[in-house]
């Protein structure tokens, strides 16, 4: 996708994808990793939280080496510097394993930047979809050009206008955080995996 193309599309609707970039070798890795890194995880909330959220993980840095290894291939890293105007540091690393018939805070209408500025973006949102998006899985909705909305759109008029993003495994989906979004609900009888990253200017303080 040209430079011109990608950008204006993304300054228009919030969000861009782009289809099969990675390669399948470091997407199944990534994809056994996450798995592993949410059973951890699960243990740690309940032991910390007193109940699991489930098929969340953050802070996966250090949880196993493909996750770091992704990082170091510096995906994406022209178009994170156009968006966010110059150099940008890594604001959180997690992932999300969306379980069958199961509910997390991450199905809610949300956006991952409580500060609400208009026409400046402080984050970028990465999804890494480590399989297909579909529909039937829970892909990942999100409501175009509501990154300059303030306030939430009320659930009946989020699901009627917004759009369930499906692409496959392999995958890299950026979006304003200021965008307001949800995750699918899976109906199928298999988790569908994702990393969730954000990026951010270099003045705000990482979660991790």
């Amino acid at each position: 996708m040209e430079n011109k193309s990608w950008f204006n599309s993304f300054e228009a609707q919030g969000w861009v994808l782009f289809d099969s970039l990675l390669p399948a070798e470091i997407t199944t890795d990534l994809g056994q990793a996450l798995l592993q890194a949410t059973a951890h995880c699960a243990q740690l909330q309940s032991h910390y939280l007193g109940q699991s959220l489930p098929g969340t993980a953050h802070h996966l840095l250090g949880q196993a080496p493909v996750f770091q290894t992704f990082l170091e291939q510096a995906w994406l890293d022209s178009e994170l510097q156009l968006l966010l105007n110059g150099p940008y540091i890594l604001n959180s690393y997690g992932g999300v394993a969306n379980p069958p018939a199961e509910s997390a805070y991450v199905h809610q209408i949300h956006r991952d930047q409580r500060t609400w500025i208009p026409e400046f973006r402080l984050m970028i949102n990465l999804l890494v979809m480590l399989d297909d998006f579909l529909p039937e899985n829970g892909a990942t909705w999100l409501l175009s050009g509501s990154q300059n909305q303030a306030q939430a759109p009320e659930p009946g008029d989020f699901f009627a206008r917004a759009q369930q993003i499906s692409a496959p495994a392999g995958s890299l989906l950026l979006f304003d955080s200021r965008l307001w979004h949800a995750a699918g609900h899976n109906q199928t009888d298999r988790v569908r995996r994702g990393l969730t990253l954000t990026w951010s200017r270099p003045f705000l303080k990482p979660q991790f």
